[in-house]
This record gives C-alpha cells, structure tokens and sequence, in this order.
C-alpha cells in the first residue's frame, strides 16, 4: 500500500513539474514588449487546472482509501484480539478440565480400591456368617435328636411327661381357683414344684428370695400360706408392671402376707471391674439367713451374664447353708454363669431338674448340718 502511494504521488508531482515548466515559459523575460495573445494562454492554464484538479482529486481518493484501510485493519485487529482472547479462554478451560479430570480418575481408583476392599470385606463376613450359620444349624439338629431320642433320660417326651405330672401334683394340693395359669413366662411346673418342696421344709427363722416374680411367686405364697410358721417370702422385680400383677395375684388368691413383693429397677453394679445392669440393692440390707434363693430374673436383654451378679451380692446373706435354684440353664448366658459359680467356695452342683438346676451351698468353715 505504501509503494503504491508512493508511485501515485511521484506521477501526480511530474505532472505538476511538467506544467509548472510549461507556466513558466511564458513568463520569460522578452527584450522587448511582445504582446501576448490570450488565446494561446487558454490551454496551458487549462491543462494547469485540470493537472492540479487531478492531483487534488487523487489525493483525496488516496486519503479516503487510506482512512478505510486503516479503519479495516483496526477492525481486524480487533477480531483478531478477540479470537486470541477466546482462544486463550478456551486453553485455560481445556487445561482446568484435564486437572478436573485427573483428579476424577484418581477418585475413581481410590473408590474401585476401597469397593474391592469392602468386597472383600463381605465376602469374609459372609463367609463367616455362613459358617457360623451351618454350626447353629447343626447344634439345633443335635439338640432335635437328643430331644427326641426317647431312649435319652433328657429327651422331649419325658419332659413333657414330667412337667405334667407336677401340675398334676401342684393341682392336687391347690384348692384356690384364682391361682394363676402358667403362660409362657412363668417358670415351668417342675421347677415350681422343686421350689415348694424345698420352701416347705424351711421354718421361720429362714429367708426365700425369689429374683424375678410372676406365677411361681404366687403358687409358693399360697403353700407357704397353708403352714402355722412360714419362713420370710421376699420376690424382687425390677418391672413396675409385673411387680403389681404379681401383687394383684397375691390378692386375689388371698395370699398377700405370705409374700412381700419389691420393685427393684435395675441399676448399674460393678462385680469385679465388670458392670452390669442388676436389681437397685437398697432392699439387700433388709434380708438375711436366705435360706432358698431363686434366680429367675432379672431379664437377659443385651447381657446374656445379667443374672451373675446374684450370688457375688448376696453370698454374705446367705444362711450356713442354702439351696440355690437357677432356672434357664439351657442358655449361654445361665450356662456360663454356673460355671463361675462353681468355682465360688462352698457351692457344690446338685443337678439338673427340666430347665433349672440346684446348687447347694455350704459356708467355708461352718458344719453342714
């Protein structure tokens, strides 16, 4: 664009020197006055117009080129900018997707390692469960067997026979219509029967503690309430609700002072570093000489050992000598629980009756009557 600017301008200016030449020669100087014919000047002032006209003309068509060329290249710059602007744009954008992406992929690995983890995780706790499953599953049909084994002093038919025939018996000395069925909390028949035989004999220098009352409770009052000179019947019920259906019972057998029924909510103890949630004790100190304690109680829940803390608390109470019945012994937490009682000096096993067993206890140093 220059050059050509640069060519126009050349020609246009030895235009203008030619006519500027051809002007001057008219204006030489003469030795003498010539007279000077208008008609010959016409033409070269014409053509000193038109040649000036031109160059004006060019100029300004050269200017406005000029003015349009640089407004274009402005504009050009302009779009240029920008498209380097979007472009930058766009790579900054590119290189925060590939960050975002990197990262990603690297919270995708650590969530595949840990989900194979967590598989296989499962898979061990599944593994385990099922084991533990097909263990329960084969002590069940043991059980099944043994219990339907007629042949097996312990087997199912000569339960049901002997549980039977003590509510035969337990029937036979009742005379009270208002004495309560036993449902399906109530300690068997059999264990019942035990208690009675063993609470009868008792005279009233004696204590019975019964821990968990109900049906049982009611059935010893009422035996108790047949003799001149009953020993003391204390039942501990951590229930609100039990504790007055067993006092409703009582009432309405007749039987009421033949027992005294405590509530005892259940309240955090500690026996040998262990905790455990066992009977309120403010009522321990207001017993003593236990001649018959009965473990019924309190619930398992969540502990299967609940009912341990029985004979650690109340071993100083008991009399020189005293029978213990433990019932539910066919679960864990009972089973485990006579094993550590075992080894407390001065209780000995008597033996297995139904679901309960007797413990007799003798204390170190004193004579067994």
């Amino acid at each position: 664009m220059v050059a050509l600017l640069g060519l126009v301008l050349i020609k246009q200016s030895a235009a203008a020197r030619d006519a500027v030449t051809r002007l001057t020669q008219y204006r030489q100087p003469v030795e003498r006055p010539v007279s000077v014919n208008q008609a010959d000047a016409r033409p070269a002032l014409a053509l000193l117009r038109e040649q000036v006209g031109r160059t004006v003309a060019q100029f300004t068509w050269l200017g406005e080129r000029t003015l349009e060329s640089s407004e274009r290249i402005n504009e050009v710059e302009h779009v240029a900018h920008e498209a380097l602007a979007g472009i930058n744009a766009q790579n900054e954008r590119l290189i925060e997707m590939g960050r975002e992406i990197a990262a990603a992929s690297a919270a995708l690995s650590s969530a595949v390692a840990a989900g194979d983890e967590q598989l296989r995780a499962n898979a061990s706790e599944t593994r385990e469960g099922l084991s533990a499953a097909v263990a329960a599953v084969a002590a069940v049909d043991t059980r099944l067997a043994r219990a339907l084994d007629g042949g097996n002093s312990h087997s199912l038919e000569r339960r049901i026979v002997a549980e039977i025939s003590a509510l035969a018996l337990l029937n036979a000395t009742a005379d009270v219509p208002h004495l309560p069925p036993f449902d399906s909390w109530a300690m068997s028949p059999l264990t019942v029967r035990l208690m009675r035989s063993f609470a009868c004999k008792l005279g009233p220098e004696s204590t019975i503690v019964e821990l968990g009352s109900g049906v049982s409770t009611v059935w010893i009052a009422y035996a108790l309430s047949q003799r001149t000179s009953p020993p003391r019947y204390v039942a501990i019920d951590h229930s609100e609700l039990f504790a007055a259906k067993t006092q409703m019972h009582l009432e309405d057998t007749g039987v009421s002072a033949a027992a005294d029924v405590v509530l005892a909510p259940l309240r955090a103890v500690e026996i040998d570093g262990k905790p455990f949630d066992w009977y309120a004790t403010d009522w321990i100190a207001g017993v003593s000489n236990i001649a018959l304690l009965v473990v019924d109680g309190p619930p398992a829940g969540k502990d299967p050992g609940a009912r341990y803390p029985a004979l650690p608390l109340l071993v100083d109470r008991l009399a020189d000598n005293a029978t213990i019945i433990v019932d539910d012994i066919d679960r864990p937490g009972e089973s485990d629980m006579l094993a550590k009682w075992l080894t407390v000096p001065g209780v000995t096993m008597a033996g297995p009756v139904g679901r309960s067993a007797i413990l007799n206890y003798a204390r170190p140093g004193k004579a067994t009557e």
